[in-house]
């Protein structure tokens, strides 16, 4: 029999001893008893349209956004501070003190703002208004990433409702940027290097896999995304001028075709040179990762997966490769029946998503030289977002609070990512600041649809993600 919990609760003469997925303790009874009132919070926050995507025409809801979340912090005894570097998105900094001495101190990092709720048809309740329907929670931002940032907040709400107290420093960083790149984030982080001293932080969140398993993720894939504009006549032409007219949308298309093959490999000069290959040791941490590739497919709604005949590949292709992907294109008529035009312009937005020791800024040279290596020096390039890729150690303090705090709430290991498959500015935390991270939340699955319609968490795993905090919370 041992304590799980430390020195802080035994002091409050709480007795949290023996098995904790035997015995639920009382915090996790609370937790419990107040879920509605956690989940009619969450609803809450899913009302306010914050999409930054919309900068200019969201404007006052994403003011909103942020002026509701500083309250509910103003409310927990958070002192908070609310800045906008350069005119961009609100950014929320709260701080809440601990009365122990020797505190170590808590970093979270999450953001508020959400993606387009676009296409809107395809919805079947309302995108922000938050709906239940057979234990799922729907709302555009219900799981990327009001989800977690509200079971955090509750878990700190829980902490002090049983305690009166927390054992650790918080800090807490909510921007309202990071589904655009996050761009006002490093020069916030740059200018308030002394507010921001922490021993470890939990980043903005993971999913759980098909068995309930929690995944932690020690780091992110950098990335440049940019935008490639190709110019014809000065408006669009009717087609019949198609014989003596030089169509953008089919040089855009080509100079597309020219960066990548049918094989999926990047032909751009020196795309791969700074790549190391993974260590033994990332790969042994993935073995554990059992990908059901028929289920994957079923969410996805496709009949082949790239590289799923070899699991070592997939799992080098998914984690450890770069990728080149159009995110859109865009040209001409897409409206119905028919419009038989020459487009004026085409556009195509691409992302290049890096791993260890590329650089963006590098990587956006080496397209430019691609572009006129090839003959397309007209395609204008406009690079949109860049950052940085970033890693934390296995061995660092968070890393493990993390993963003991997973295995008692969870009843499982939870599933290593050393550097996840997506992009997020961790980067700003890790190699700015020099703290170590984790990116855990557990709210979120693999059908959560993340970005797309229908978006949701299970009401379950939005309880249990608040359990996992008030756990970490402890231990930290």
């Amino acid at each position: 029999m041992r304590c799980v919990l430390g020195s802080f609760f035994e002091s409050k003469r709480h007795r949290f001893c023996g098995k904790a997925t035997l015995v639920p303790d009382k915090l996790f009874e609370h937790i419990e008893k107040k879920s509605d009132e956690y989940v009619q919070e969450l609803k809450t926050v899913c009302t306010y349209e914050s999409i930054s995507a919309y900068k200019e025409s969201h404007k006052q809801k994403i003011a909103d956004c942020s002026q509701m979340l500083t309250r509910i912090m103003d409310d927990l005894g958070f002192e908070t501070r609310v800045s906008s570097i350069n005119g961009g998105n609100p950014i929320i900094l709260g701080e809440l003190k601990s009365s122990r001495s020797h505190a170590k101190t808590l970093m979270f990092y999450n953001h508020y703002d959400v993606q387009p709720a676009e296409p809107v048809s395809e919805w079947i309740s309302e995108p922000f208004s938050l709906a239940e329907r057979e234990g799922r929670l729907y709302a555009r931002g219900v799981s990327d990433n009001k989800g977690p940032l509200v079971a955090r907040l509750a878990a700190v709400k829980a902490v002090l409702d049983v305690f009166g107290e927390t054992p650790t420093n918080l800090i807490f960083i909510i921007e309202g940027e990071e589904e655009i790149g996050s761009p006002s984030l490093e020069p916030f982080v740059k200018a308030n290097k002394e507010q921001l001293r922490a021993d470890g932080c939990l980043w903005e969140g993971s999913e759980r896999d098909a068995s309930g398993r929690i995944v932690v993720k020690l780091g992110y894939k950098g990335m440049l995304y940019v935008e490639l504009s190709a110019k014809g006549p000065k408006t669009d032409q009717h087609s019949k001028w198609a014989p003596i007219l030089a169509n953008p949308a089919w040089r855009l298309c080509w100079a597309l075709a020219s960066m990548k093959n049918r094989d999926e490999r990047v032909l751009i000069d020196n795309f791969y040179d700074e790549i190391n290959e993974p260590t033994e040791g990332d790969l042994a941490e993935l073995r554990e990762t059992a990908f059901d590739v028929a289920s994957l497919k079923k969410s996805f709604g496709v009949n082949r997966l790239l590289a799923e005949d070899n699991a070592q590949d997939f799992v080098k292709q998914l984690f450890f490769m770069p990728t080149l992907n159009i995110a859109g294109f865009h040209a001409g008529y897409s409206g119905p029946a028919s419009k038989t035009i020459l487009p004026h312009q085409a556009t195509a937005k691409v992302d290049i998503r890096l791993v260890p020791d590329q650089d963006p800024s590098k990587m956006l040279e080496l397209l430019k030289r691609h572009l006129a290596k090839h003959g397309f020096n007209d395609i204008e390039l406009k690079s949109v977002n860049q950052m940085d890729c970033a890693r934390s150690s296995i061995e660092s303090e968070i890393v493990k609070t993390v993963m003991k705090s997973a295995r008692e709430v969870y009843e499982k290991d939870p599933i290593i990512y050393p550097i996840a498959n997506g992009s997020s500015p961790m980067s700003t935390i890790i190699n700015l600041l020099g703290i170590p991270s984790a990116g855990v939340s557990g709210t979120s699955r693999n059908d959560s649809n993340v970005h797309g319609p229908n978006e949701n968490i299970r009401r379950e795993d939005f309880i249990d993600g608040i359990k996992l905090m008030t756990r970490i919370i402890s231990r930290f």
